[in-house]
């Protein structure tokens, strides 16, 4: 292994702790290996002991939201539902947006993959801050103790918040 890199972290039997969510590629056949399904820790619970699976739900929203969002955060911790601070494409319609929230969450099969709230934020993921990784992902973490304020409104109810009605 080069010197410079730093050696992979593995547990006390000699497995590595990626910290990736990952799932079968043929659930028929495993010898087919493994496909990303998320990071680890990026998920969280909600108020009601339901597990949200973050890598999932997002790239489910960003589908939807394909031509109206850059990207999504979610927020939802001991929280009764999920929220979203999205990243708008410049020039999206906000009504536009919401339309298709509400269309994505009557989809949506429970609380643990329904958007109830969200904010469209004015403002894009900065690198400086953090919110950006060096490969130009989203840094969930970041971006929402960056924005814990518009957290707050998106459980307070302010006048920015979208209310997704189903």
């Amino acid at each position: 292994m080069p010197h410079n890199l730093p050696a992979p972290h593995s547990n006390e039997e000699g497995f590595y702790k990626l910290g990736d969510a990952l799932v079968f590629a043929n659930l028929d056949d495993p010898l087919k290996g493994f496909c990303f399904n998320g990071r680890l820790s990026e998920d969280f619970k909600l108020s009601t002991g339901t597990w949200v699976s973050v890598g999932p739900l997002r790239a489910k929203l960003l589908t939807a939201l394909i031509d109206v969002a850059q990207d999504v955060v979610f927020a939802g911790v001991d929280q009764s539902y999920v929220a979203a601070l999205i990243f708008p494409l410049p020039g999206a319609p906000i009504h536009t947006l919401q339309a298709l929230l509400e269309e994505f969450s009557r989809r949506s099969t429970g609380m643990s993959t329904r958007v109830q709230r969200a904010i469209v934020l004015d403002k894009p993921p900065s690198m400086d801050a953090g919110e950006l990784t060096e490969k130009g992902t989203i840094n969930q973490k970041a971006v929402l103790r960056n924005r814990a304020n518009l957290v707050e409104e998106l459980y307070a109810g302010s006048p920015r918040v979208l209310e997704i009605i189903v």
